[in-house]
């Protein structure tokens, strides 16, 4: 036997032993009592819930001063937090509400916005740059739409002249009268 024969073999072998333990070993399937058993001692572990407010009393009662201090000094700084931050979201609503941002818009541009605070740039410039980067989040203008193709007539004095004058329409003629 050569040396790739051996590898061979060798390679083969603990293959078919590990097929061999498999064959061996049957999946097992348990029994709704046996779950129940099973279920019923793991719950032999867990304390009721007597038990339990008794322990956290208890725990409670081992604290010492200094420590139940130092729990309100978080708590309270845990609402101040979220007091914080609800006064910078509804000062952010407000100002993108003040330069004109539609009200089914306002979050959409205080999200985009957010991105774009610094330490140079204020959310008030933030949302202005919003605003004219998306000029469809503003309040509707008395502009009206337009679709970016130009007319014959686009509303312009000069304009106006140069139809009426190919239409064969007097130059001075005004509407209404």
């Amino acid at each position: 036997m050569n040396e790739n024969e051996k590898t061979e073999a060798a390679v083969q072998e603990p293959e078919t032993k590990t097929e061999h333990v498999q064959e061996q070993q049957p999946e097992k399937n348990y029994t709704k009592a046996e779950l129940d058993a099973a279920v019923a001692q793991e719950r032999k572990n867990v304390p009721s819930a007597d038990e339990l407010k008794a322990f956290n009393d208890w725990k409670e009662a081992q604290k010492t001063e200094q420590e139940k201090t130092a729990e309100k000094i978080r708590l309270a700084a845990e609402a101040q937090t979220a007091a914080e931050q609800k006064a910078a979201l509804l000062e952010a609503k407000y100002t993108a509400v003040s330069k004109g941002v539609k009200p089914e818009a306002v979050e959409d541009v205080i999200a985009l916005a957010k991105n774009k605070v610094s330490d140079k740039v204020t959310l008030e410039q933030a949302i202005e740059s919003v605003i004219e980067k998306y000029p469809q989040f503003g309040a509707a203008s008395d502009k009206p739409a337009t679709t970016g193709v130009t007319t014959p007539n686009n509303g312009s004095p000069a304009n106006d002249a140069l139809l009426r004058k190919s239409m064969g329409l007097p130059m001075n003629d005004k509407k209404g009268e």
